[in-house]
Formats: structure tokens, C-alpha cells, sequence
């Protein structure tokens, strides 16, 4: 026989939502906004919606880590090699 215990802390909350909050708190609120400019601006560009280009965490994690290189931008969440590549330059000069 299983007894399980469903009783939940109500005081402690939700700990994911506290370490989102934290990272949206950290990143750069100008830098983001430049960053969702020059996704605006290139998607026009290539005929593509926005998000094709990068979404909007990956915006979030660049104006939080400063990424400088290629090797840098592929660390951030959502970004391949491939759209590193092929859009990162504009997005890290």
C-alpha cells in the first residue's frame, strides 16, 4: 500500500517563477529594446517574420550575456549555429 502526501508548502511559491523574474531583471531593458529594433528591421528585410530571426528569450539572454563571438551567440537560448551564421554579426556589432 502507497500513501502519498499531497500537502504543499503555500508560503514558498512558485521557485520558476522567481529565477524568470530574476533573469528578465538582470537584462539590459535598452539593449533589449535595440535588439528587438535591428529583429524588426532584418526580418523586413529577408520577407520573414521576427521570431524566424530570433525570439523574443534569445533577445532577453543577449541583453543579459553580451554575447561578442559566434561561440558566445550559440550559448544563447534558441540560437543555433546556423542563425548565428547567418544573422548574428548585425545582432553582436
Amino acid at each position: 500500500m502507497v500513501s502519498l502526501n499531497h500537502q504543499f508548502d503555500e508560503e514558498g511559491g512558485d521557485d520558476e517563477d522567481e529565477v524568470a523574474g530574476e533573469a528578465q531583471a538582470s537584462a539590459d531593458p535598452v539593449l533589449f529594446e535595440m535588439l528587438k529594433e535591428l529583429r524588426k528591421k532584418v526580418s523586413k528585410e529577408k520577407n520573414l517574420p521576427p521570431f524566424v530571426i530570433f525570439l523574443e528569450t534569445s533577445l532577453e539572454d543577449m541583453a543579459t550575456m553580451y554575447p561578442t563571438t559566434v561561440a558566445e551567440l550559440e550559448k544563447i537560448q534558441g540560437v543555433s549555429k546556423g542563425k548565428a551564421i547567418r544573422y548574428g554579426k548585425q545582432f553582436w556589432t
